[in-house]
């Protein structure tokens, strides 16, 4: 094997998804260098969709980016026989979802978990960019049990960054539609699709609620009042009686409110729930998760056991033919005259004398003892502490490397409130028994999550209404509460909705790349009307 080249010996299946398979594999590198990582490659169908394997090198080249404790690192972007693939940091853990199919977390742990994603949310945030210098201002848009990774010996990361918002250039394009999971999104993306670090911080509250108490929340109704009241119904299932379910019921519902600008950010909401851990009862999150990842992470091997794995791969560390946004791969250089080559020789030569020269100066400087009225130099540079030395090559911020997936699906809403499924990277889809990965970039999901995207071109189109119990029923399918996101492939669409009192009124739209994208109807009009 060159020292170009690199080959991939897969190991085990972490997860699969109806976008792609994340592997667990090792890494072999020239000077006998083995490291063992996760492989996250798009299925070969999907790796001709442009749009989500844009999303997918989006993804991986935002958290090159990041670094942080509480977010997983990815190192490189390659193709492996023709599919893009990532390769990302190794954790092996489970999913908070999967940690609520055995009851309610105790509260210590529980509080842990989600003041570390907090923590992760506002470093997002306020990362600056390695090239520009300015704020990332990453929102993350799909916080939710399922994207909270709990390792074997209680370490957290924050999962699937892959429909992120962030100030950075990047290749796909989201902003037509609202990604999110329904019961995570907060009001203000439902009814203006506003975006902000508010979103994550809402959808942060639901999480620590369900951690908490085990059960699922229903989505609240979109009008203020009605909206205060169900929040209002939802934290009673914390015993009120109790001081600490008292403050954190406080603070849940803070972090729901209707209005944003009323939601402590996520740097606040990180030093109120550091206060909250002092005082929590239970089990904190190391103990916890001795005791309750590792049956996950053994079911999951035994679910994947009988797995016919890929056979190795050898791939290059050429450069990519395709690069990012910003990042043009140079040309290579015409042959220079010969002049022009003596002359670069001549001033190589002196620049070469003058770093000699200064560095004797250097030398000088540093054996000589300083004056007695000096402090001792201080070195220029220092190495910064690595603490996780197996996770040595860290790529650049924004590599120029090969073309690589993202997956970000869009998807149609489903026809009534179900719990999220997890997406592919750390845990295949659904939040049924299907795989318990424990890697770390999960699969981004629409508003509403089915098994496959539909066959050809399509556009989301959004239905909304002014009375809080009306429906939609689009090409006379089951009713769906208003409003609804649906994702419909181009041609005509039979639109029905129905209000509280039994008004109906309908009609037919046609899906098209320039047609309208929003239909609204008021209640009492006797048409829907396409909003601009």
């Amino acid at each position: 094997m060159s020292s170009a080249h690199r080959r991939v010996e897969f190991v085990d299946t972490l997860g699969r998804g109806g976008f792609g398979t994340v592997f667990l594999a090792d890494i072999h590198t020239p000077n006998n260098f083995t490291q063992r990582l996760a492989v996250k490659i798009l299925n070969s169908e999907m790796s001709d969709v442009d749009d989500v394997a844009a999303r997918q090198r989006d993804e991986a080249r935002l958290l090159a980016q990041l670094n942080h404790d509480h977010i997983v690192k990815v190192f490189d972007l390659t193709d492996l026989k023709g599919r893009p693939a990532v390769l990302m940091e190794y954790v092996e853990g489970a999913d908070a979802q999967q940690l609520l199919r055995a009851g309610p977390i105790p509260p210590r742990a529980a509080t842990q978990i989600v003041c570390a994603a907090a923590s992760a949310l506002e470093a997002a945030y306020t990362h600056r960019s390695h090239r520009t210098g300015q704020p990332l201002r990453v929102v993350h848009r799909d916080i939710k049990p399922a994207n909270l990774l709990v390792s074997r010996h209680g370490g957290l990361k924050v999962l699937d960054f892959g429909i992120a918002r962030a100030d950075f250039d990047r290749e796909g394009v989201t902003s037509s539609v609202m990604y999110g999971t329904a019961r995570y999104i907060p009001p203000e993306q439902w009814l203006y699709q506003q975006i902000s670090p508010a979103v994550d911080v809402y959808a942060l509250g639901i999480t620590f609620l369900e951690l908490l108490t085990g059960q699922p929340n229903e989505r609240p109704p979109l009008e203020p009042n009605a909206y205060g009241d169900h929040v209002g119904v939802m934290l009673q299932r914390l015993d009120p009686s109790e001081p600490w379910c008292a403050q954190a019921a406080a603070l849940i519902e803070q972090m729901l409110s209707f209005e944003p600008s009323e939601r402590p950010s996520a740097s606040e909401t990180h030093d109120r729930l550091l206060t909250l851990v002092e005082g929590a009862p239970g089990e904190n999150l190391a103990r916890f998760a001795r005791r309750s990842v590792p049956p996950l992470i053994e079911a999951r091997r035994r679910r994947f056991s009988e797995d016919v794995l890929p056979e190795p791969i050898t791939f290059s560390l050429a450069p990519a033919t395709v690069s990012p946004p910003g990042l043009p791969t140079p040309a290579p250089n015409p042959r220079r005259p010969r002049t022009l080559l003596v002359a670069s020789a001549a001033v190589a030569g002196l620049v070469i004398m003058l770093g000699l020269a200064g560095t004797s100066a250097g030398l000088y400087t540093l054996l000589s003892p300083p004056a007695a009225h000096q402090e001792p130099a201080t070195p220029a540079l220092a190495v910064a502490e690595v603490s996780e030395p197996e996770l040595e090559p860290a790529p650049e911020p924004e590599p120029a490397p090969e073309p690589e997936p993202e997956p970000a699906p869009v998807r149609p809403e489903p026809a009534r409130p179900e719990p999220p499924k997890p997406s592919l990277p750390q845990v295949a889809p659904d939040e049924q028994e299907a795989s318990e990965p424990a890697v770390a970039v999960e699969e981004a999901v629409a508003v509403v999550e089915d098994e496959k995207p539909p066959a050809g071109p399509t556009r989301t189109i959004r239905f909304a209404g002014s009375a809080l119990s009306a429906t939609v029923r689009v090409d006379r399918g089951p009713p769906l509460a208003l409003p609804h996101n649906a994702r419909l492939t181009y041609g005509n669409h039979f639109i029905q909705m129905t209000a509280g009192n039994g008004s109906t009124v309908s009609r037919t739209i046609t899906v098209g790349a320039r047609t309208p994208d929003f239909y609204r109807w008021e209640n009492g009009a006797t048409k829907i009307v396409a909003t601009e």
